[in-house]
C-alpha cells in the first residue's frame, strides 16, 4: 500500500516536470520487496525552488499541507497517510543525496546513512526512557 501511494506521488510529481525521489522505509522496502507499515512516506526534491509547484501536485492528489519547515521540509496528511517533503538535503542538511536520475528511490549510501542516524537518535531516547523508568522504581 504505502509503495504504491509513494511511487504514485513521485510519478505525478515527475509528471509535472519536479525530479523526486522516495526516501526512507518505503524506499528499503522497494528495494528489498518487502511491504510493511509505515509512519509516514518520506520524499526527496532536490531544490526548495520546486515547493510552490509540489504544493499543487500534492493539493490535487488530495493531500493536505500540515507543516512547513522552509527551506528544508513540508508535511501532508490525507487521512492517515503522512508524506514528508524533504527539500535539497535530508534531515535538516545532514545527508545530500545523489539519486539516479531514472531511480524511483534516492541512493543507496543517503538510505544507509540515514538509517544509522536514525538509530543513534533512537538509542538515546531509548537509553533516556530506561533510565526514567529505574529512577521511579527507586521511588
Amino acid at each position: 500500500m504505502y509503495k504504491d501511494i509513494a511511487i504514485n506521488i513521485v510519478k505525478e510529481l515527475r509528471r509535472n516536470n519536479i525530479p523526486a525521489y522516495i526516501h526512507g522505509g518505503v524506499a528499503v522496502d522497494i528495494l528489498s520487496g518487502e511491504d510493511r507499515k509505515h509512519k509516514d512516506i518520506d520524499i526527496y526534491v532536490p531544490n526548495y525552488s520546486y515547493s510552490i509547484y509540489v504544493r499543487k501536485v500534492m493539493k490535487n492528489l488530495g493531500f493536505v499541507l500540515k507543516i512547513v519547515n522552509q527551506p528544508h521540509r513540508e508535511f501532508y496528511q490525507k487521512g492517515n497517510i503522512g508524506v514528508d517533503i524533504f527539500y535539497g538535503a535530508l534531515y535538516f542538511g545532514k545527508f545530500k543525496p545523489n539519486p539516479d536520475k531514472d531511480s524511483l528511490v534516492v541512493d543507496k549510501v543517503s538510505l544507509i546513512e540515514s538509517i544509522y542516524d536514525k538509530y543513534e537518535r533512537y538509542k538515546e531516547e531509548v537509553s533516556k526512557a530506561l533510565r526514567e523508568l529505574q529512577m521511579l522504581s527507586e521511588v
